[in-house]
């Protein structure tokens, strides 16, 4: 997906006052936490131009169903636990949406997303701008982030396709 005409205006969403430390589980490591189901920016404009360009696809999300909009950060040496987001009955119809939103990324860095996919491991770097979309009940995490001083943050968003 290609939000450049809107990058500037999530960084700086992203990049003031409102994060907390905590887990969204209770049952993993800690990391920087941010709600953004009641931010004007994300809960409208980047939940429309989302469904406008996931349609192209032809996966049409219910824009007015709880999204649980969230942002994570998370910083050096801190990896993810590995999951699957939906579990439960009807989990063909939820997505997940990620999409990276530090200021920069060099290989060196690591942080790599990585999910399962027909008994393969897929890797993908969080280069700035990315988006990804993918099923609910897919296993994914990432790899530590290597970037001393530096942050790895990504948006996420639970989607329900409309049938």
């Amino acid at each position: 997906s290609d939000l450049n005409e809107d990058w500037d205006s999530a960084l700086e969403i992203l990049h003031s006052p409102g994060w907390y430390y905590g887990s969204w589980t209770g049952e993993s490591d800690g990391q920087w936490i941010r709600y953004l189901d009641d931010d004007e920016f994300f809960s409208g404009r980047f939940t429309n131009i989302t469904n406008e360009k996931l349609k192209h696809y032809g996966l049409e999300i219910n824009t007015g169903y709880p999204r649980n909009i969230r942002a994570n950060s998370t910083g050096f040496a801190i990896g993810g636990e590995e999951h699957a987001d939906w579990l439960g009955e009807g989990k063909e119809d939820w997505f997940t949406l990620l999409w990276y939103c530090n200021k920069e990324y060099h290989p060196s860095y690591g942080g790599q997303f990585y999910f399962y996919h027909e008994n393969h491991i897929h890797h993908v770097m969080p280069i700035p701008n990315r988006c990804l979309v993918f099923h609910g009940h897919v296993r994914h995490s990432w790899l530590p982030y290597q970037k001393l001083n530096g942050q790895r943050i990504n948006v996420t968003m639970s989607l329900r396709q409309i049938k």
